[in-house]
């Protein structure tokens, strides 16, 4: 996991900057339910496809909101290609991934692992000024979740332990909204 977003880093920093477009946002909708995040979006070019499309990196952790005893964080890069003929400007269509780690007690329940995934986004950017927009998205996609699932007060630790090391018991794919927000951007360049 720590290479995959190594290899997304080093993809972003990688693309020639010297006239696209950097933006940095944050989703209105996950800071109202104490999930603090950030996103950075570069435009890619200036060729046919490139001046069209964005590559974005978003990222988010939550801890214990609301003194529930959640913790979570998560990574998401996304391509987009706008339909309009720039990038960050109306109707567009992305594809993503995200990979998260998370430990959440829920009715007496613990869930600890971590996800990966891929999906698809959909979504339209309201230009409001030069350099501020407004984008609202929503997508799905498929997570392949890794988990500790037990009850609390069961001694998990030595039930599930393996030479010392301990083991998920609940693996496998669900289909879940991936990407649902109202985003607030503002163009740096």
């Amino acid at each position: 996991m720590k290479k995959f977003v190594l290899i997304i880093l080093i993809s972003l920093s990688a693309t020639r900057m010297s006239a696209q477009q950097l933006a940095i946002g944050t989703n209105v909708l996950m800071d109202a339910l104490m999930m603090p995040n950030i996103g950075v979006e570069m435009g890619l070019g200036k060729s046919h496809f490139a001046e069209r499309s964005v590559l974005g990196l978003h990222g988010y952790f939550i801890r214990k909101p609301w003194g529930k005893d959640v913790k979570a964080w998560g990574i998401q890069p996304e391509l987009r290609y706008f339909f309009s003929g720039r990038a960050m400007s109306r109707w567009f269509f992305g594809i993503g991934a995200h990979v998260a780690k998370y430990d959440v007690t829920w009715s007496s329940k613990v869930y600890n692992g971590n996800a990966i995934g891929a999906g698809l986004t959909f979504g339209y950017v309201f230009n409001l000024t030069k350099r501020l927009n407004i984008d609202v998205h929503s997508g799905f996609g498929a997570l392949y979740y890794r988990q500790k699932e037990h009850f609390e007060g069961d001694f998990y630790d030595t039930e599930y332990s393996r030479t010392g090391h301990i083991v998920p018991n609940s693996r496998g794919y669900t289909l879940l909204p991936t990407r649902i927000g109202v985003s607030i951007t503002y163009i740096i360049k």
